[in-house]
């Protein structure tokens, strides 16, 4: 049992989710498989994939399981040593932790898209996985989800009005629809994002100072994990 996800979402949710699954059907075998880049379901390279895109084509079904959000982050030691921005524009004056512009396969990555010009140094990182690291190493700020930041004690909200919201898609190949092994898994991890829906949108959960307090069916044959 193959399953394709977003390398955040397969690192901070997935994994820990699908160990207790593990644990609940030992004879099963899954194969989770973090990825950034587009992922066919058609050439059966995964039996489930979550996405960030809402499939517009190809024989698949699908259903959304989640909004989450992302913000602005820091290290508490590159805000002490740079200092705070208020405002977006501020940003110019700040090393950036973004994502590599010319892979970028998915307009959903392209947060502000300003942050790419010739006034931002930035540290560029392909990876979610690699961004939080980079911020939590002190490189810059960087635009994080804030699931995966949950509980963290050395990274800070900034700009905590700027906020982007996404989704994750549960995507199967219609051949697959029906399938045992393929309807256990896609319910469970429904039933894991129930549970813990409230961490996927939770600005809260970031240290903030107080001066900053303030199923469908539809065909296709790619979709983006991203």
């Amino acid at each position: 049992m193959r399953i394709a996800a977003p390398d955040g979402f397969a690192t901070f949710f997935l994994c820990s989710s699908l160990a207790k699954l593990k644990s609940q059907l030992p004879s099963l075998n899954i194969q989770l498989v973090p990825m950034s880049r587009s992922f066919s379901l058609s050439r059966r390279e995964a039996d489930i994939a979550v996405t960030i895109e809402r499939p517009s084509k190809g024989r698949v079904s699908f259903r959304r399981l989640v909004d989450y959000s992302l913000h602005f982050y820091a290290a508490r030691a590159y805000l002490k040593d740079r200092g705070r921005p208020s405002s977006v524009p501020d940003l110019a004056q700040h090393h950036l932790v973004t994502y590599v512009q010319d892979l970028l396969f998915a307009d959903q990555l392209n947060f502000v898209p300003e942050l790419f010009g010739p006034n931002h140094v930035r540290f560029e990182c392909s990876t979610a996985i690699g961004q939080i690291a980079a911020v939590r190493a002190g490189a810059g700020i960087g635009i994080l989800h804030d699931y995966a930041v949950f509980g963290e004690t050395d990274i800070e909200l900034v700009l905590p009005k700027q906020s982007f919201e996404r989704s994750y898609w549960l995507v199967t190949h219609d051949d697959l629809v029906g399938l045992n092994r393929v309807q256990v898994v896609s319910d469970f991890i429904g039933s894991e994002i129930s549970r813990r829906q409230a961490i996927f949108r939770a600005q809260a959960h970031a240290t903030v100072p107080s001066e900053d307090a303030g199923v469908l069916d539809y065909r296709m044959g790619a979709v983006a994990v991203l």
